[in-house]
């Protein structure tokens, strides 16, 4: 919520978030993740977009098994 006050913080919040999401999920998911994670932070006005949610989701929900 910090960074609909100061927007500047997305700067610093972008590739952290991107980080973590590529260290809490391997492989393409992961990789995939991170970079939507990122994007999603650094586009002002997309902070709404639940992305650590939506990748769980796909991980262990939706994702089929093989």
């Amino acid at each position: 919520m910090i960074s609909y006050v100061l927007p500047i913080f997305d700067v610093v919040w972008a590739p952290v978030s991107a980080y973590l999401v590529t260290r809490l999920y391997k492989g393409n998911v992961g990789k995939v993740g991170g970079i939507i994670s990122f994007l999603e932070e650094a586009i002002p006005g997309l902070d709404f977009f639940p992305t650590f949610t939506l990748v769980w989701l796909y991980e262990y929900k939706w994702k089929k098994e093989k």
